[in-house]
């Protein structure tokens, strides 16, 4: 979002600029766009792409909604974060980065692949990752030189500033409340399911929480103070969300079906609506609908391997007895 309730979606090689009640006003081609940040002081879109041959940051000016510049990268930029004052902090590779101008500087290493990066005031840096191999997550949190973390059992996401002193973060199976010495002071258990991204309505107090589910249908989850309330449903893969403070609108991103829903203000548990992004994606069927279209071919199938194999017994059988 940016201060006038613009929403920017990153769709394969485009941005699409949404006005706040969600008409498209423009799109803007971006190769390979992934991650997004938007920095409140010089009115900027960064934009990472990873796709290869090209790894690049780009700069986008809200005022004409034009690209300003391009850099170029030696390795995949994962996440990307503007904070409160002006800072942007990338992560590319196994480090945190400062963007001065079009340089990197150093600011602190990890471990993992990254996932999510935010900050909190005065200069505290989040950063969540995870160890595939190992099948463990992290939780970083850089302030003042110093970098301290947290293991987890699960793969962190997402993660949401919620105040001053504690954070969300959406994981494989769990939503978690972590305060700033690192503590899980509390979770929500989402089995068989992974919170993809995280969005405070502040004006309706209410978390929303974009759930991938293994087993049904994709949902978004309402809470109130950790207090699950609701579940809407959206489209396929919802991958991002965030609360739009102009119109009070929750946008959700649909990576597998390319529709942004949109969730109206308060809305706990009650019905969206959804907006067609015209890109290019892999067709993919809903989840719930894999199987069971195919039930009766599976059955009769199954029905002809035994009825086979009932003759072919009794055939032999009687070979037998003959004999």
């Amino acid at each position: 979002m940016d201060n006038e309730g613009k929403v920017f979606v990153a769709a394969v090689n485009t941005i699409f600029v949404l006005s706040p009640n969600g008409s498209v006003i423009k799109s803007i081609n971006v190769s390979g766009a992934e991650y997004m940040a938007y920095d409140n002081v010089t009115n900027t879109l960064y934009v990472t792409s990873g796709t290869l041959p090209a790894h690049t940051i780009t700069e986008i000016s809200d005022t004409n909604l034009s690209i300003i510049k391009q850099l170029s990268l030696s390795a995949y930029p994962f996440v990307i974060i503007a904070g409160p004052t002006g800072k942007v902090y990338v992560a590319v590779g196994n480090e945190v980065y400062f963007l001065n101008g079009s340089k990197l500087v150093p600011l602190f290493a990890f471990q993992g692949i990254p996932t999510d990066m935010i900050v909190a005031p005065p200069g505290r840096i989040f950063l969540s990752s995870y160890n595939f191999s190992e099948n463990i997550g992290y939780i970083f949190m850089f302030v003042e030189g110093k970098v301290s973390s947290l293991r987890l059992d699960t793969f962190p996401n997402s993660l949401l500033l919620m105040n001053r002193n504690d954070i969300l973060v959406g994981t494989d199976g769990y939503l978690l409340e972590v305060n700033f010495s690192l503590d899980i002071i509390g979770n929500v258990s989402i089995y068989g399911s992974k919170i993809d991204g995280l969005t405070y309505d502040s004006t309706s107090k209410l978390v929303y929480a974009a759930v991938d589910s293994l087993y049904g249908q994709d949902y978004v989850l309402t809470l109130d103070n950790m207090s699950p309330i609701g579940e809407i449903n959206v489209g396929i893969t919802p991958i991002d969300i965030a609360f739009d403070p102009v119109s009070g609108y929750v946008f959700v991103s649909n990576f597998f079906d390319g529709t942004v829903a949109i969730i109206s203000q308060g809305c706990p548990n009650s019905s969206n609506y959804t907006i067609t992004l015209p890109v290019s994606i892999p067709s993919t069927p809903s989840k719930i609908q894999t199987m069971f279209p195919y039930l009766p071919v599976y059955a009769f199938l199954v029905l002809s391997v035994i009825l086979s194999a009932i003759f072919l017994n009794s055939y032999i059988n009687k070979n037998r007895n003959g004999k």
